[in-house]
């Protein structure tokens, strides 16, 4: 960043490795881990005698959490993880990021 920048940006504390990992990690896990889980159900109950609709509908059911995910985040402009961890994603004048 340039000096004259530097001079105007307030002095913010910046998350920690460590705090933006976790956050990450919360973020990424609600989204793959019920696509994982339903992918190995699918795997496991391929032979079975249920009607393929019971999946249609659980793949549906998936892709509906993930869109209500991203409805969340486009809503509150924060992530689920990073609220958790008590992170802001700030422009360098310190305003919102959108």
């Amino acid at each position: 960043m340039c000096p004259a920048c530097q001079e105007r940006t307030p002095q913010l504390e910046l998350a920690d490795r460590a705090a933006r990992f976790w956050a990450n990690l919360v973020d990424n896990s609600l989204v793959l881990l019920p696509l994982l889980g339903g992918g190995a159900a699918d795997a496991l109950l391929k032979d079975t005698h249920l009607p393929r609709g019971i999946f249609n509908a659980a793949g549906m059911m998936l892709m509906l959490g993930v869109l209500a995910y991203q409805a969340y985040l486009s809503k509150n402009g924060q992530s689920i993880g990073k609220r958790m961890r008590r992170i802001r994603v700030v422009r360098n004048d310190g305003g919102p990021a959108s």
